[in-house]
């Protein structure tokens, strides 16, 4: 769970946003002009702050602005650690904007569209995870291999 001083920051990030100020461009001006921040700070905060954005629709509205930070905090963290933990009907009514499926060219079984769109992309997304975890795990033996071959040469911090 973030600290509170990582919810003040991302709940002053996501008060300024705006139509025209995306997340990602609030985040930047924000780390800009709070260059102390350290980097895993801005981690956390950025975290805060997408999570957020990923689960609003899971979100209590009345909630104060940190409140509702942790609660997609604490949903993501769930999601993260067993994916199944919300069902796919679930995600496909609350994760998907409305106004996305009235921009969607969909055949004439809509009913069924929401429920395979939601499969395809829970693959998706599961495919994704798996190739982040495989390269990682490829990256450590990478970085085992260098450290090994370079041992205690001057060259190594």
């Amino acid at each position: 769970m973030p600290d509170q001083a990582t919810l003040n920051h991302a709940a002053q990030i996501i008060a300024g946003i705006t139509a025209d100020l995306r997340a990602d461009t609030a985040l930047r001006f924000y780390f800009e002009g709070h260059r102390y921040l350290q980097p895993p700070a801005k981690r956390h905060i950025s975290r805060t702050v997408f999570a957020y954005f990923r689960w609003l629709g899971w979100l209590e509205p009345k909630a104060p602005p940190q409140r509702r930070l942790e609660q997609a905090v604490a949903l993501q963290d769930r999601f993260q650690a067993d994916p199944k933990s919300v069902k796919a009907e679930t995600l496909a009514v609350r994760a998907v904007p409305e106004w996305l499926w009235t921009e969607l060219d969909l055949p004439a079984a809509p009913a069924t569209a929401k429920a395979d769109y939601l499969r395809q992309r829970t693959l998706v997304l599961e495919e994704l995870r798996q190739a982040k975890e495989e390269a990682e795990e490829e990256r450590r033996k990478i970085m085992a291999k260098i450290s090994r071959t370079l041992g205690n040469s001057r060259w190594r911090k």
